[in-house]
């Protein structure tokens, strides 16, 4: 069932203001942020062609691309991801994609948004 005009107009009014930055620009633009702790999942295929699903941890990376109009949240260019697991880290070099986070995009290039709080400027202690 198609969703009613009006509500597609708001939607993408709501989508359209999101992307407004401020005219004073922010010093956070084109700022390295990184976000830790962030759960992932990942599937492998061994040698034998046996399938595996694993979890663990990552700290995100990207690049701030712009702020909400409220400020509360930010969007991001994802630029990487680094991991402490060992395993994840053995079979980082054979993921075809890279792993599966709630909210947030892992792949190189991919821009979202996220809420500004989850994020600090990497680097800065």
């Amino acid at each position: 069932m198609p969703l009613p005009k009006s509500s597609f107009n708001k939607h993408k009014k709501d989508f359209i203001k999101k992307e407004q930055t401020f005219k004073n620009a922010s010093p956070l633009l084109n700022k390295q942020a990184c976000r830790d702790n962030i759960d992932v999942t990942y599937r492998v295929i061994d040698q034998s062609a046996v399938s595996g699903v694993f979890q663990a941890k990552v700290q995100a990376q990207g690049i701030i691309l712009s702020l909400s109009q409220d400020q509360k949240d930010i969007k991001l260019k994802a630029t990487g991801w680094f991991t402490k697991n060992v395993n994840l880290q053995k079979w980082q070099p054979y993921l075809e994609k890279p792993p599966l986070a709630k909210g947030i995009l892992l792949k190189v290039g991919s821009e979202f948004w996220d809420s500004k709080t989850n994020w600090y400027l990497c680097g800065v202690n």
